[in-house]
C-alpha cells in the first residue's frame, strides 16, 4: 500500500512538472506569434503612430516619414526583437551605427552560440529565430 501511495505521489509530481513545461512552451509560442504579427509592416498603422507622435508636422511630412519607416528593411526585425525583449527574452542585435556588441553578454548568461537577430529565453534556455532576418 505504501508503494502505491509513493508511486502515485511521484506520478502526480511528474504530471505537474510536465504541465508547467508545456504551459511555458505554449506561452513562448504565443508570444512569438504575437510579436511576429506585430512586426509585420503595415503602412496605415505606421502613419497613425507618426501622426500621434508628431501632431505638429505637416501632413506631407508625416506621410513621408511613415513611408520611410515602412520601407526600412530593418524595422520588422527590430520590432520583433524589441517585442520579445519586452517579454523577457535576451536578443542579440547588432547595428552598423551602434558599437555595442551583445554577444559576450549573452555568452556570459549561458547562451553558448548567439547569432545576430536571434533571441534567447533565459528561463527555458530556448532560442527563437527572428523570422525577419
Amino acid at each position: 500500500m505504501k508503494l502505491v501511495q509513493k508511486s502515485l505521489s511521484i506520478l502526480t509530481f511528474l504530471l505537474i512538472i510536465c504541465s508547467i513545461a508545456v504551459a511555458s512552451c505554449t506561452l513562448e509560442v504565443d508570444v512569438v506569434s504575437r510579436c511576429t504579427s506585430l512586426a509585420k509592416p503595415n503602412y496605415e498603422s505606421i502613419l497613425k503612430m507618426t501622426r500621434e507622435a508628431f501632431p505638429n508636422w505637416d501632413e506631407s511630412d508625416q506621410e513621408s516619414w511613415a513611408q520611410k519607416m515602412f520601407d526600412d528593411p530593418d524595422a520588422p526585425r527590430v520590432d520583433f526583437a524589441n517585442c520579445l525583449i519586452d517579454e523577457g527574452a535576451l536578443c542579440y542585435m547588432k547595428f552598423d551605427e551602434v558599437s555595442i556588441d551583445y554577444k559576450p553578454l549573452l555568452v556570459e548568461r549561458g547562451w553558448a552560440n548567439p547569432t545576430v537577430w536571434d533571441c534567447y529565453w533565459p528561463n527555458s534556455k530556448m532560442v527563437t529565430t527572428n523570422p525577419y532576418k
